[in-house]
């Protein structure tokens, strides 16, 4: 007599099953785990440029854009006196997709939209008489934010945004501004 062949583990409905339930967990639990972490690792990174984060809410998923709004950057630093700071009401990242990636792996990001973006330098000096290079953070962070990976994205928009350079005397506004930059056509600044 012949025994019955032991079916394999991959034909099996257990199989099916847990891949099943390891896909809705997945899918369930994505978009709260990854907006988790891109508020951590903000933070993280912001704390090492000698910055404060803050965003009132951050929504980010595997195959959408990085979303947050009321995002807050200001220099951490108390003893320097610099209190340059940088307020987007709505940022969004939209991440490459994946043949995008392939082709160009450094560029993490495909396009940047900030919508009210309010940058505020403080080059007023300190009391030795020099301005402290923290004053510039808020501004090399936003470059940063630009570039990310170490290339930049082939669509940046900036909209209905404002530049403030204070100085002990003088104090310059670009306000109202629209900065709109795409890769393969040409860009318009309009204030």
């Amino acid at each position: 007599m012949s025994s019955p062949k032991k079916k394999r583990f991959y034909r099996s409905k257990r199989f099916w099953f847990s891949i099943a339930l390891l896909t809705g967990l997945v899918v369930a639990f994505q978009r709260p785990v990854l907006s988790e972490g891109a508020v951590f690792a903000a933070e993280v990174v912001c704390a090492r440029q000698g910055l404060a984060f803050q965003a009132d809410s951050v929504t980010a998923g595997l195959f959408e854009p990085l979303t947050m709004q009321g995002v807050s950057l200001r220099v951490n630093d108390r003893e320097c006196g610099s209190g340059s700071s940088l307020q987007i009401e709505s940022l969004s990242l939209e991440w490459q997709n994946l043949l995008g990636f392939f082709s160009k792996p450094s560029q993490l990001v495909r396009a940047i939209w900030m919508k009210r973006l309010n940058l505020w330098i403080d080059l007023r000096k300190a009391e030795n008489g020099e301005t402290p290079p923290q004053a510039w953070r808020p501004l090399a962070v936003l470059a940063g934010l630009s570039s990310p990976g170490g290339s930049w994205p082939s669509q940046i928009d900036i909209e209905s945004s404002t530049i403030e350079l204070s100085g002990d005397v003088n104090r310059y506004v670009l306000e109202g501004f629209g900065l709109f930059l795409r890769e393969h056509e040409r860009g318009s600044f309009n204030a």
